[in-house]
């Protein structure tokens, strides 16, 4: 079971954390984890942080964030690990830019985490890409469409360049 948690001040992530830990009533009485989700939160990350502290304070689980939908994820990413986040994920959209960039990116930053968190990048990387969709011009006339070929090639980098991160291909 996983508890996410919405808000947008950190009471009510401390007060949804304790009622999952069965302080206070609540339709789940145990979560395996907790997921923040900063969707609220806005581009300023230090709400996320106080969030975060609150939750692990309140709780004995692993918590996770959602990073979307801020602007610098790298700037939301180091601040979450700075709180004390269990877990950090990374990924990219294939499909919106050149996927060559987009790779550099995620290495780029997993080196960042690696060098700020002594060898600690992130947990799981994730390869999502644009596929072709009834009524949806983008997916079908996009410029950065990546083929099965690039596809496979990008996922490899990956592989043999952060070895020991989770992947998530969808």
């Amino acid at each position: 079971i996983e508890g996410a948690l919405y808000g947008d001040e950190h009471q009510i992530y401390e007060e949804i954390a304790q009622a999952l830990r069965g302080e206070r009533t609540f339709p789940v009485q145990r979560a395996d984890a907790l997921e923040l989700s900063t969707h609220y939160i806005g581009d300023d990350p230090r709400p996320m942080q106080e969030a975060i502290r609150a939750a692990k304070e309140a709780v004995d689980v692993p918590v996770f964030v959602k990073m979307s939908p801020f602007r610098d994820v790298r700037t939301a990413a180091l601040a979450a690990q700075e709180a004390g986040v269990d877990d950090v994920a990374i990924g990219a959209l294939f499909g919106l830019y050149d996927c060559k960039f987009e790779v550099m990116g995620l290495l780029y930053h997993t080196i960042d985490l690696e060098e700020k968190f002594g060898g600690v990048g992130p947990h799981t990387i994730s390869f999502p890409r644009l596929e072709p969709a009834a009524n949806t011009p983008l997916t079908v006339n996009s410029p950065y469409k990546v083929s099965d070929r690039d596809f496979k090639r990008l996922v490899a980098v990956i592989r043999l360049s952060v070895p020991y991160t989770g992947m998530i291909i969808t």
